[in-house]
């Protein structure tokens, strides 16, 4: 054999191994893109798969942390009516005790007020004189008798 038919041989020999190593260096690549490919289609059905699941314990959570919310809520109402009647309660109890009025009383007082005055503005229209008459029909004084003092209601 030639120098030049061994140098031929070594350059096929060179390609050959050049192209071999060509095609490894592919085949390793499109295993790299093969397990990527298959790994984003697993990855995907798994973040879905995941995500449904979530969502069941995301509505079970709002549905729990809602009916908590409405029970709080209930139970802030109550609290705030039963303090409100407490302070009430307590309040008037302590101004009974002083003798003061209440709310409740003063509110008595001035219903009496308005229907005490309404007779008073009936009576004086039902027994109104012209000022004229009564200036000269005026008879004359009379010795008067001692005033009584009106008696007072009990409420």
């Amino acid at each position: 054999m030639s120098e030049a038919q061994s140098h031929e041989r070594f350059d096929k020999a060179v390609r050959e191994l050049r192209d071999a190593g060509r095609a490894l260096w592919l085949a390793g690549l499109g295993a790299v893109a093969e397990v990527e490919e298959e790994s984003r289609v697993v990855l995907d059905q798994w973040i879905d798969r995941m995500a449904e699941k979530g969502r069941s314990v995301d509505e079970r959570q709002r549905k729990a942390l809602d009916e908590l919310g409405e029970r709080t809520g209930s139970t802030v109402r109550e609290m705030k009516k039963l303090f409100e009647d407490t302070v009430e309660y307590e309040s008037k109890t302590l101004l009974k005790r002083l003798g003061l009025m209440t709310r409740e009383d003063v509110q008595v007082l001035a219903t009496r007020i308005d229907t005490l005055a309404a007779k008073v503005d009936e009576l004086v229209a039902r027994h109104e004189l012209p000022a004229a008459e009564v200036f000269e029909a005026a008879p004359p004084a009379a010795p008067k008798a001692p005033a009584r003092r009106p008696r007072q209601r009990k409420s």
